[in-house]
Protein backbone atom coordinates (compact mmCIF):
# COMPACT_ATOMS: atom_id res chain seq x y z
CA UNK A 1 0.00 0.00 0.00
CA UNK A 2 1.61 3.57 -1.08
CA UNK A 3 1.89 6.53 1.60
CA UNK A 4 -0.89 8.59 -0.02
CA UNK A 5 -3.46 5.38 0.67
CA UNK A 6 -2.24 4.49 4.29
CA UNK A 7 -2.36 7.82 5.39
CA UNK A 8 -5.63 8.17 3.85
CA UNK A 9 -7.08 5.32 5.55
CA UNK A 10 -5.72 6.39 8.76
CA UNK A 11 -7.26 9.76 8.47
CA UNK A 12 -10.91 8.08 8.22
CA UNK A 13 -10.56 5.24 10.49
CA UNK A 14 -7.68 6.30 13.16
CA UNK A 15 -9.14 6.39 16.70
CA UNK A 16 -9.08 9.74 16.75
CA UNK A 17 -11.37 12.20 19.38
CA UNK A 18 -15.35 12.66 18.01
CA UNK A 19 -15.70 16.10 17.14
CA UNK A 20 -17.53 18.31 14.29
CA UNK A 21 -15.69 16.40 11.35
CA UNK A 22 -16.04 13.18 12.77
CA UNK A 23 -19.96 13.54 12.15
CA UNK A 24 -19.97 15.32 9.24
CA UNK A 25 -18.41 12.62 7.55
CA UNK A 26 -20.83 10.30 9.09
CA UNK A 27 -23.85 11.65 8.15
CA UNK A 28 -22.18 11.88 4.73
CA UNK A 29 -21.48 8.66 4.26
CA UNK A 30 -25.42 7.40 5.76
CA UNK A 31 -26.14 10.25 3.06
CA UNK A 32 -24.70 8.46 0.30
CA UNK A 33 -25.50 4.81 1.42
CA UNK A 34 -29.75 5.96 1.64
CA UNK A 35 -29.29 8.05 -1.35
CA UNK A 36 -28.10 5.30 -3.45
CA UNK A 37 -30.53 2.62 -1.69
CA UNK A 38 -33.31 4.98 -2.09
CA UNK A 39 -32.91 5.23 -5.64
CA UNK A 40 -32.40 1.84 -6.86
CA UNK A 41 -35.57 0.90 -5.02
CA UNK A 42 -37.24 4.13 -6.17
CA UNK A 43 -36.34 3.00 -10.25
CA UNK A 44 -36.96 -0.63 -9.83
CA UNK A 45 -40.58 0.15 -8.38
CA UNK A 46 -40.97 2.42 -11.61
CA UNK A 47 -39.71 -0.77 -13.51
CA UNK A 48 -42.11 -2.84 -12.16
CA UNK A 49 -45.13 -0.55 -12.53
CA UNK A 50 -43.90 0.26 -16.03
CA UNK A 51 -43.49 -3.90 -16.97
CA UNK A 52 -47.00 -4.47 -15.46
CA UNK A 53 -48.57 -1.29 -17.65
CA UNK A 54 -46.96 -2.54 -20.50
CA UNK A 55 -47.93 -6.35 -19.58
CA UNK A 56 -51.81 -4.80 -19.59
CA UNK A 57 -51.39 -2.75 -22.82
CA UNK A 58 -49.63 -5.80 -24.82
CA UNK A 59 -51.91 -8.12 -24.10
CA UNK A 60 -54.95 -5.56 -25.01
CA UNK A 61 -53.75 -3.68 -27.55
CA UNK A 62 -52.35 -4.44 -31.15
CA UNK A 63 -48.48 -4.60 -31.48
CA UNK A 64 -49.08 -3.06 -34.99
CA UNK A 65 -52.14 -1.16 -36.33
CA UNK A 66 -52.69 0.73 -39.68
CA UNK A 67 -54.87 3.38 -40.19
CA UNK A 68 -55.44 6.23 -42.62
CA UNK A 69 -53.56 9.62 -42.58
CA UNK A 70 -56.55 11.38 -43.56
CA UNK A 71 -60.00 10.60 -43.22
CA UNK A 72 -61.52 7.80 -41.49
CA UNK A 73 -61.65 4.46 -44.18
CA UNK A 74 -59.71 2.39 -45.74
CA UNK A 75 -61.17 1.21 -48.65
CA UNK A 76 -60.43 -1.63 -50.46
CA UNK A 77 -58.50 -3.03 -48.10
CA UNK A 78 -58.70 -7.29 -49.89
CA UNK A 79 -55.14 -6.65 -51.12
CA UNK A 80 -53.60 -5.16 -48.09
CA UNK A 81 -54.92 -7.68 -46.52
CA UNK A 82 -53.60 -10.51 -48.70
CA UNK A 83 -50.06 -8.70 -49.15
CA UNK A 84 -50.04 -8.83 -44.57
CA UNK A 85 -50.92 -12.68 -44.93
CA UNK A 86 -47.52 -13.15 -46.76
CA UNK A 87 -45.47 -12.00 -43.62
CA UNK A 88 -44.16 -14.61 -41.98
CA UNK A 89 -43.75 -12.43 -38.56
CA UNK A 90 -47.56 -11.83 -38.61
CA UNK A 91 -49.61 -14.00 -36.33
CA UNK A 92 -52.77 -12.55 -36.52
CA UNK A 93 -54.61 -10.01 -38.88
CA UNK A 94 -58.23 -8.31 -37.23
CA UNK A 95 -60.06 -6.18 -39.79
CA UNK A 96 -62.59 -4.17 -37.72
CA UNK A 97 -64.86 -0.87 -37.13
CA UNK A 98 -64.03 1.15 -34.94
CA UNK A 99 -66.06 4.33 -33.98
CA UNK A 100 -67.79 6.37 -31.04
CA UNK A 101 -71.53 5.39 -31.32
CA UNK A 102 -74.35 6.43 -28.45
CA UNK A 103 -76.37 3.68 -27.17
CA UNK A 104 -79.40 4.48 -25.25
CA UNK A 105 -81.37 2.33 -22.61
CA UNK A 106 -84.30 3.74 -21.54
CA UNK A 107 -83.49 7.02 -19.99
CA UNK A 108 -79.78 6.08 -19.89
CA UNK A 109 -77.07 7.66 -22.78
CA UNK A 110 -73.75 6.62 -22.71
CA UNK A 111 -70.89 7.35 -26.32
CA UNK A 112 -68.28 4.46 -26.18
CA UNK A 113 -66.05 3.21 -28.74
CA UNK A 114 -67.67 0.31 -30.52
CA UNK A 115 -65.12 -1.90 -32.23
CA UNK A 116 -66.92 -4.08 -34.92
CA UNK A 117 -64.75 -7.55 -36.01
CA UNK A 118 -66.03 -10.15 -37.92
CA UNK A 119 -67.04 -13.12 -35.69
CA UNK A 120 -64.27 -15.42 -36.96
CA UNK A 121 -61.43 -12.82 -35.37
CA UNK A 122 -63.49 -12.29 -32.31
CA UNK A 123 -62.96 -16.07 -31.21
CA UNK A 124 -58.82 -14.79 -30.96
CA UNK A 125 -59.65 -11.91 -28.84
CA UNK A 126 -58.72 -14.38 -25.76
CA UNK A 127 -57.84 -11.62 -23.51
CA UNK A 128 -61.28 -10.40 -23.04
CA UNK A 129 -62.69 -13.48 -23.30
CA UNK A 130 -60.61 -14.28 -20.52
CA UNK A 131 -61.82 -11.44 -18.47
CA UNK A 132 -65.78 -12.23 -19.06
CA UNK A 133 -67.30 -11.42 -16.02
CA UNK A 134 -71.08 -12.13 -16.56
CA UNK A 135 -72.93 -13.02 -19.60
CA UNK A 136 -70.54 -15.41 -22.59
CA UNK A 137 -68.34 -13.65 -24.78
CA UNK A 138 -70.80 -14.42 -27.98
CA UNK A 139 -70.66 -11.94 -30.87
CA UNK A 140 -72.72 -14.16 -33.46
CA UNK A 141 -75.15 -11.98 -35.30
CA UNK A 142 -77.79 -14.53 -36.34
CA UNK A 143 -80.91 -13.29 -34.94
CA UNK A 144 -80.33 -10.07 -32.94
CA UNK A 145 -77.06 -8.43 -33.06
CA UNK A 146 -75.07 -9.09 -29.82
CA UNK A 147 -72.78 -6.87 -27.97
CA UNK A 148 -70.09 -7.28 -24.98
CA UNK A 149 -69.73 -4.13 -22.84
CA UNK A 150 -66.94 -3.07 -20.28
CA UNK A 151 -67.92 -3.83 -16.54
CA UNK A 152 -68.19 0.25 -15.58
CA UNK A 153 -69.82 0.94 -19.00
CA UNK A 154 -72.46 -1.33 -18.63
CA UNK A 155 -73.33 -0.55 -14.89
CA UNK A 156 -73.60 3.05 -16.02
CA UNK A 157 -76.18 1.90 -18.56
CA UNK A 158 -77.67 -0.43 -15.62
CA UNK A 159 -77.85 -3.43 -18.00
CA UNK A 160 -77.34 -7.18 -17.96
CA UNK A 161 -76.96 -9.68 -19.99
CA UNK A 162 -80.02 -10.48 -22.00
CA UNK A 163 -81.21 -6.47 -21.56
CA UNK A 164 -81.55 -5.00 -25.05
CA UNK A 165 -80.55 -1.85 -26.41
CA UNK A 166 -80.00 0.60 -29.20
CA UNK A 167 -76.80 1.58 -30.70
CA UNK A 168 -76.75 5.36 -32.83
CA UNK A 169 -74.20 6.20 -34.96
CA UNK A 170 -72.53 10.04 -36.06
CA UNK A 171 -74.51 9.41 -39.29
CA UNK A 172 -77.29 8.20 -37.41
CA UNK A 173 -77.62 11.23 -35.32
CA UNK A 174 -76.79 13.77 -38.00
CA UNK A 175 -78.66 12.22 -40.68
CA UNK A 176 -82.07 12.33 -37.91
CA UNK A 177 -81.45 16.23 -37.41
CA UNK A 178 -81.20 17.14 -40.41
CA UNK A 179 -84.17 15.28 -42.24
CA UNK A 180 -86.55 15.81 -38.74
CA UNK A 181 -87.02 12.41 -39.47
CA UNK A 182 -87.65 10.17 -36.10
CA UNK A 183 -84.34 8.34 -35.08
CA UNK A 184 -83.99 4.83 -35.86
CA UNK A 185 -81.06 2.98 -34.56
CA UNK A 186 -79.40 -0.80 -34.28
CA UNK A 187 -81.09 -3.25 -31.59
CA UNK A 188 -78.53 -5.02 -29.87
CA UNK A 189 -78.66 -7.50 -27.25
CA UNK A 190 -76.22 -7.40 -24.35
CA UNK A 191 -74.06 -11.07 -24.56
CA UNK A 192 -71.63 -10.30 -22.01
CA UNK A 193 -69.77 -7.80 -19.54
CA UNK A 194 -66.23 -7.50 -19.16
CA UNK A 195 -63.58 -6.12 -16.63
CA UNK A 196 -60.29 -5.87 -17.78
CA UNK A 197 -58.98 -3.82 -14.84
CA UNK A 198 -58.16 -1.00 -17.64
CA UNK A 199 -60.12 1.71 -17.18
CA UNK A 200 -59.74 3.08 -21.01
CA UNK A 201 -61.52 -0.53 -21.73
CA UNK A 202 -63.72 -1.01 -18.86
CA UNK A 203 -64.96 2.68 -19.53
CA UNK A 204 -65.03 3.48 -22.90
CA UNK A 205 -65.36 0.22 -25.03
CA UNK A 206 -67.38 -2.44 -26.23
CA UNK A 207 -67.71 -5.35 -29.26
CA UNK A 208 -69.98 -6.65 -31.78
CA UNK A 209 -70.05 -8.39 -34.84
CA UNK A 210 -68.20 -6.15 -38.17
CA UNK A 211 -71.77 -6.29 -39.98
CA UNK A 212 -72.79 -4.57 -37.08
CA UNK A 213 -70.55 -1.96 -37.72
CA UNK A 214 -71.12 -1.61 -41.14
CA UNK A 215 -74.76 -1.41 -40.36
CA UNK A 216 -74.22 1.79 -38.10
CA UNK A 217 -72.06 3.58 -40.30
CA UNK A 218 -73.61 2.17 -43.78
CA UNK A 219 -70.36 1.09 -45.36
CA UNK A 220 -69.50 -1.26 -48.52
CA UNK A 221 -68.04 -4.71 -47.33
CA UNK A 222 -64.66 -3.99 -48.11
CA UNK A 223 -64.34 -0.26 -45.89
CA UNK A 224 -62.78 -0.60 -42.45
CA UNK A 225 -61.04 1.97 -40.45
CA UNK A 226 -58.63 0.00 -38.76
CA UNK A 227 -56.52 -3.22 -39.47
CA UNK A 228 -55.05 -4.84 -36.66
CA UNK A 229 -52.03 -7.04 -36.27
CA UNK A 230 -50.54 -9.27 -33.55
CA UNK A 231 -46.54 -10.88 -34.07
CA UNK A 232 -44.99 -13.63 -32.89
CA UNK A 233 -41.57 -11.52 -31.52
CA UNK A 234 -42.80 -8.07 -29.84
CA UNK A 235 -38.80 -6.93 -29.94
CA UNK A 236 -38.94 -7.32 -33.67
CA UNK A 237 -41.94 -5.10 -33.98
CA UNK A 238 -39.85 -1.84 -35.85
CA UNK A 239 -38.78 -4.77 -38.38
CA UNK A 240 -42.31 -6.01 -39.01
CA UNK A 241 -43.86 -2.05 -39.20
CA UNK A 242 -41.14 -1.54 -42.10
CA UNK A 243 -42.66 -4.75 -43.83
CA UNK A 244 -45.92 -3.73 -43.80
CA UNK A 245 -45.14 0.10 -44.70
CA UNK A 246 -44.23 -1.86 -47.88
CA UNK A 247 -46.96 -3.22 -48.74
CA UNK A 248 -49.76 -0.51 -47.52
CA UNK A 249 -50.85 2.19 -49.97
CA UNK A 250 -50.59 5.61 -49.98
CA UNK A 251 -52.20 7.32 -47.31
CA UNK A 252 -52.19 4.98 -44.78
CA UNK A 253 -49.66 4.62 -41.64
CA UNK A 254 -48.52 2.00 -39.66
CA UNK A 255 -48.76 2.51 -35.76
CA UNK A 256 -46.98 0.36 -33.33
CA UNK A 257 -47.92 -0.42 -30.18
CA UNK A 258 -45.49 2.36 -28.04
CA UNK A 259 -47.07 4.79 -30.83
CA UNK A 260 -50.34 4.03 -29.88
CA UNK A 261 -49.87 4.74 -26.24
CA UNK A 262 -47.33 7.14 -26.50
CA UNK A 263 -48.90 9.87 -24.10
CA UNK A 264 -49.25 7.37 -21.42
CA UNK A 265 -45.20 6.55 -22.11
CA UNK A 266 -44.70 10.26 -22.03
CA UNK A 267 -46.30 10.84 -18.29
CA UNK A 268 -44.20 7.45 -16.65
CA UNK A 269 -41.04 8.70 -18.30
CA UNK A 270 -41.79 12.19 -16.91
CA UNK A 271 -42.77 10.66 -13.14
CA UNK A 272 -39.57 8.15 -13.48
CA UNK A 273 -36.97 11.12 -14.39
CA UNK A 274 -38.68 13.54 -11.72
CA UNK A 275 -38.30 11.29 -8.82
CA UNK A 276 -34.40 10.37 -10.11
CA UNK A 277 -33.91 14.17 -10.04
CA UNK A 278 -35.47 14.63 -6.20
CA UNK A 279 -33.79 11.59 -4.58
CA UNK A 280 -30.75 12.35 -6.21
CA UNK A 281 -30.44 15.69 -4.09
CA UNK A 282 -29.96 13.79 -1.04
CA UNK A 283 -26.20 12.44 -3.11
CA UNK A 284 -25.88 15.97 -3.66
CA UNK A 285 -26.28 17.02 -0.07
CA UNK A 286 -24.22 14.23 0.99
CA UNK A 287 -21.23 15.30 -1.48
CA UNK A 288 -21.39 18.57 -0.41
CA UNK A 289 -21.20 17.24 3.16
CA UNK A 290 -17.93 15.27 2.18
CA UNK A 291 -16.46 18.86 0.73
CA UNK A 292 -17.56 20.50 3.77
CA UNK A 293 -15.47 17.80 6.26
CA UNK A 294 -12.35 17.33 3.54
CA UNK A 295 -12.07 20.67 3.83
CA UNK A 296 -12.65 21.69 7.77
CA UNK A 297 -9.86 18.09 7.87
CA UNK A 298 -7.26 20.64 5.65
CA UNK A 299 -7.59 22.88 8.14
CA UNK A 300 -7.46 20.82 11.11
CA UNK A 301 -4.09 18.97 9.44
CA UNK A 302 -1.92 22.07 8.53
CA UNK A 303 0.45 20.96 10.79
CA UNK A 304 0.54 17.22 8.89
CA UNK A 305 0.93 18.42 5.77
CA UNK A 306 3.77 21.04 6.22
CA UNK A 307 5.78 18.28 8.21
CA UNK A 308 4.68 16.03 5.66
CA UNK A 309 6.53 18.64 2.82
CA UNK A 310 8.91 19.08 4.82
CA UNK A 311 10.03 15.85 4.87
CA UNK A 312 10.05 15.68 1.33
CA UNK A 313 6.29 14.40 -0.05
CA UNK A 314 5.14 16.11 -2.98
CA UNK A 315 2.03 18.23 -3.60
CA UNK A 316 0.98 15.84 -5.82
CA UNK A 317 1.12 13.22 -2.72
CA UNK A 318 -0.85 15.99 -0.35
CA UNK A 319 -3.55 15.94 -3.14
CA UNK A 320 -3.33 11.89 -3.49
CA UNK A 321 -4.20 11.50 0.24
CA UNK A 322 -7.51 13.62 0.24
CA UNK A 323 -8.68 12.64 -3.00
CA UNK A 324 -8.42 8.67 -1.62
CA UNK A 325 -10.07 9.92 0.92
CA UNK A 326 -12.93 11.35 -0.65
CA UNK A 327 -13.01 8.26 -3.24
CA UNK A 328 -12.64 5.69 0.06
CA UNK A 329 -16.27 6.94 1.30
CA UNK A 330 -17.88 7.21 -1.62
CA UNK A 331 -16.82 4.06 -2.43
CA UNK A 332 -18.04 2.27 0.89
CA UNK A 333 -21.76 5.18 0.77
CA UNK A 334 -21.62 3.57 -2.55
CA UNK A 335 -21.42 0.19 -2.22
CA UNK A 336 -22.97 0.18 1.12
CA UNK A 337 -25.73 1.65 -0.42
CA UNK A 338 -26.19 -0.62 -3.53
CA UNK A 339 -25.96 -3.51 -1.26
CA UNK A 340 -29.10 -1.81 0.91
CA UNK A 341 -30.87 -0.96 -2.18
CA UNK A 342 -30.62 -4.97 -3.74
CA UNK A 343 -31.59 -6.43 -0.50
CA UNK A 344 -34.75 -4.66 -0.12
CA UNK A 345 -35.92 -5.08 -3.89
CA UNK A 346 -35.22 -8.61 -3.87
CA UNK A 347 -36.59 -8.73 -0.11
CA UNK A 348 -39.98 -7.43 -1.60
CA UNK A 349 -40.01 -9.95 -4.79
CA UNK A 350 -39.83 -12.90 -2.98
CA UNK A 351 -41.42 -12.17 0.80
CA UNK A 352 -43.79 -8.87 -0.34
CA UNK A 353 -43.58 -6.73 2.80
CA UNK A 354 -45.60 -4.13 1.18
CA UNK A 355 -48.74 -5.96 0.19
CA UNK A 356 -52.31 -4.64 -1.82
CA UNK A 357 -55.48 -6.11 -0.94
CA UNK A 358 -56.56 -7.92 -4.53
CA UNK A 359 -60.25 -7.36 -4.11
CA UNK A 360 -59.25 -3.73 -4.85
CA UNK A 361 -56.10 -4.28 -7.37
CA UNK A 362 -54.99 -6.37 -10.10
CA UNK A 363 -51.32 -7.15 -7.84
CA UNK A 364 -51.03 -8.79 -5.17
CA UNK A 365 -47.87 -6.45 -4.07
CA UNK A 366 -45.52 -3.71 -4.98
CA UNK A 367 -44.15 -4.53 -8.31
CA UNK A 368 -40.21 -5.03 -8.18
CA UNK A 369 -38.54 -5.30 -11.65
CA UNK A 370 -34.47 -4.74 -11.10
CA UNK A 371 -32.48 -3.40 -13.92
CA UNK A 372 -28.78 -3.61 -13.76
CA UNK A 373 -28.27 -1.13 -16.04
CA UNK A 374 -30.32 1.17 -13.94
CA UNK A 375 -27.77 -0.08 -10.71
CA UNK A 376 -24.64 0.75 -12.64
CA UNK A 377 -26.05 3.99 -13.47
CA UNK A 378 -26.56 5.37 -10.24
CA UNK A 379 -23.20 3.89 -8.85
CA UNK A 380 -21.70 5.62 -11.00
CA UNK A 381 -23.20 9.03 -10.66
CA UNK A 382 -22.88 8.49 -7.12
CA UNK A 383 -19.01 7.98 -7.31
CA UNK A 384 -19.05 10.69 -9.64
CA UNK A 385 -20.59 13.11 -7.71
CA UNK A 386 -18.15 11.98 -4.32
CA UNK A 387 -15.10 12.58 -6.42
CA UNK A 388 -16.26 15.92 -7.96
CA UNK A 389 -16.81 17.06 -4.51
CA UNK A 390 -13.08 16.09 -2.85
CA UNK A 391 -11.14 18.19 -5.86
CA UNK A 392 -11.50 21.18 -3.64
CA UNK A 393 -10.14 20.36 -0.54
CA UNK A 394 -7.58 18.26 -2.70
CA UNK A 395 -6.02 21.04 -4.35
CA UNK A 396 -6.74 23.24 -1.46
CA UNK A 397 -4.37 20.97 1.10
CA UNK A 398 -2.07 20.36 -1.88
CA UNK A 399 -1.16 24.14 -1.97
CA UNK A 400 -0.03 24.63 1.64
CA UNK A 401 2.40 26.89 2.54
CA UNK A 402 4.97 24.64 4.73
CA UNK A 403 5.92 27.44 6.77
CA UNK A 404 2.71 29.06 7.69
CA UNK A 405 1.40 25.47 8.32
CA UNK A 406 3.81 24.96 11.00
CA UNK A 407 3.01 28.31 12.58
CA UNK A 408 -0.40 27.51 12.86
CA UNK A 409 -1.61 30.21 10.61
Amino acid sequence: MNLPSRIAIRYIFSKRSFHFITVITSISLMGITIGVAALICVMSVFNGFRELTESQIVGFDPHLRIVPNHGAWISGSDEIIAGLKQIDDIVTITELINCRVAAIKSDKVQVFHLKSISEIELKQQNSFRDNILLGSFDYSESGLPKLVLGAYLADRLRILPGDTLTLFSPEMIEKSLTSFQKRKGLRVVLSGIFQTNIRDYDFMYGFSGINSGKKLHSRKNSDLNAIEIRIDDLDNVDGVANKVESIIQGGLKVESWWEINNELYKVMKFERMSAFIIISLVLVISAFNILASLSMTVVEKKPDISTLKALGATSKTIRNIFLIEGMIIGTIGTSAGTLLGLGLCYGQQFFKWFRFDTADYIIDSVPVVVNYQDVAFISVFSLILTISSVIYPSVRAASTNIIQGIRGE
